[in-house]
């Protein structure tokens, strides 16, 4: 059993998770007299990258270009930065329902969730205001809907690729993606002053 749960891992899953899982289902193990258990699962060569995260004057240069160009991926780009939601997975399924206005917050559904956790993110002032068109959608209304059929969410490749083409253009060259607005705000609201564990929560992080 612990060698195919090691085998899924190595096939689905980063070699850095994998021997995450290894060191610490190893110390459980031999502190139950069972460090035989895991020697038929080898540790894996890994090589750490750094996130990709866009400078100051980066994000000013792809805002100008991204908001004149495209305006709903420059939405899109906003709720990732602030708000960290996570735009292939989560995003596409944000409906007008899930952004509760009064309380300022938004509703992330497990099933969609990559800890499959139903939780709330924080909407931050500096964001909230684009997002008064809100106000006049039906609750069940995909904020970014298919193109074609508006009772579908938008594909979960769609904005990345959008998002791609302008970094080629742009010659952001390789490492940087749409994800990287996550890491971005992350950082900036470090430096704008956030505490570690509020970041921890908007986050949604163990």
């Amino acid at each position: 059993n612990m060698e195919a749960f090691f085998s899924m891992l190595k096939a689905q899953r980063h070699s850095t998770t994998y021997n995450v899982y290894r060191m610490w289902l190893s110390q459980i193990f031999k502190a139950l007299n069972n460090p035989t258990l895991f020697v038929n699962i080898p540790i894996l060569k890994t090589t750490k990258t750094p996130a990709r995260y866009f400078q100051p004057h980066q994000i000013e240069k792809l805002r100008a270009v991204i908001q004149k160009e495209d305006p709903q991926l420059w939405l899109y780009v906003q709720f990732v930065f602030y708000c960290f939601i996570r735009p292939s997975r989560e995003l596409p399924h944000i409906k007008a329902g899930n952004i509760m206005m009064d309380d300022r917050e938004i509703l992330i559904w497990a099933e969609r969730s990559k800890n499959k956790r139903t939780q709330y993110v924080t909407i931050p002032d500096s964001f909230f205001p684009d997002l008064e068109f809100v106000y006049d959608m039906g609750p069940d209304e995909y904020l970014f809907p298919g193109t074609y059929d508006k009772s579908k969410p938008i594909g979960r490749n769609t904005m990345s690729n959008r998002h791609r083409k302008i970094l080629q253009r742009l010659n952001f060259g390789r490492g940087y993606c749409l994800y990287s607005w996550k890491h971005t705000g992350a950082i900036q609201a470090i430096k704008a002053g956030i505490s570690v564990k509020e970041l921890q929560l908007q986050l949604r992080h163990h």
